[in-house]
């Protein structure tokens, strides 16, 4: 009878214990997460997408008729990559292009906001602040983003 309880005793202590490391895990993932430290696979597939449209910028910046560049805003436009997955859906692009559903089920829209001045004796383009939006998709193969298209810029009244 005693040992029958010391074996409950220290079944309820084990179970405890590892209650206890369970709940010590979790707070640990959780503080790693916040302090950007882990980060879940989702939210890197995005940081990946969103350094893509960073060296696109950055191809920009360095055209011999830019002045000046500074990036003001990059997010992920969910609205935007909806309305864009239902436009091509089905589509005769997407057919052309063999994109199936779940190829653009993954599709995202990154819209920048940027101030760009250029050197006019050499381009045409007006400056200003500018907002445009890339499209990306995710290569089955490879897992990279590869931007599919490019809207036209737009000038936008955002004060520097």
């Amino acid at each position: 009878m005693i040992y029958m309880y010391k074996f409950r005793y220290n079944l309820k202590k084990l179970f405890k214990n590892i209650f206890l490391i369970v709940i010590a895990v979790i707070i640990v993932c959780v503080l790693l997460c916040k302090f950007g430290i882990l980060v879940p696979k989702g939210q890197i597939s995005n940081f990946n997408a969103i350094s893509v449209v960073k060296s696109e910028l950055n191809n920009i910046a360095s055209k011999e008729y830019t002045l000046d560049f500074e990036i003001i805003s990059i997010e992920i436009d969910p609205n935007e990559s909806e309305r864009i997955i239902n436009t091509y859906k089905e589509s005769e692009l997407a057919k052309e292009r063999r994109w199936s559903n779940e190829v653009l089920d993954d599709l995202i829209a990154i819209k920048t906001i940027y101030y760009i001045e250029y050197d006019h004796s050499k381009t045409f383009i007006d400056d200003g602040y500018t907002e445009q939006y890339f499209y990306l998709i995710k290569d089955d193969s490879s897992e990279d983003w590869e931007i599919i298209d490019i809207a036209s810029p737009h000038i936008t009244n955002i004060p520097k």
